[in-house]
């Protein structure tokens, strides 16, 4: 890679990171973490789709490695 692709997916991977990030946020806003991905889908995901840096499948990928993560922290 020359140094302009490798500054494209370095930027690519700090907005994936920035989604799930965004994601988790949101997912922890109420009394307990939301970990259910049809109810993360319609608010955190229209907010960071709507955003041009990302493609649908890298907004789907980061909801779900969020809502992944939030899992594996949650006690049951």
């Amino acid at each position: 890679m020359d140094d302009s692709d490798t500054d494209l997916f370095r930027a690519t991977i700090q907005q994936f990171l920035d989604s799930a990030n965004y994601v988790v946020d949101v997912a922890s806003e109420g009394e307990y973490v939301e970990t259910r991905k049809s109810v993360l889908h319609e608010e955190p995901y229209s907010d960071v789709h709507n955003r041009p840096e990302l493609h649908s499948n890298h907004v789907q990928s980061a909801r779900d490695g969020a809502v992944d993560a939030l899992n594996g922290v949650v006690a049951k």
